[in-house]
């Protein structure tokens, strides 16, 4: 069994503990792909895959506006900035 090594980063004031195997996952890349090709829509599965447990949650919470929405544009930059924190070479 793999042993399970998070590394934090912080993103926009949100200190949030990443799983770097997930860059190696075929399925994760692919989710990601569609977000990096112009279909926002799909970032749902890949910010599943990458933020585990209360990450998530988190995450929503921290970019929720003052109207209690989380933008989608908003949602995509984030995980962006993430996947260039943990893993500058994807």
């Amino acid at each position: 069994m793999a042993k399970l090594t998070t590394k934090t980063v912080d993103i926009d004031g949100l200190a949030i503990n990443i799983d770097p195997a997930v860059f190696e996952d075929y399925e994760f890349l692919e989710a990601f792909a569609d977000v990096e090709d112009g279909k926002p829509s799909h970032i749902v599965r890949p910010f599943r895959m990458l933020f585990q447990g209360d990450s998530y949650q988190a995450v929503k919470d921290h970019l929720r506006d003052a109207d209690g929405r989380v933008n989608v544009k908003d949602m995509t930059a984030f995980l962006l900035k993430v996947v260039k924190a943990v893993a500058p070479n994807s």
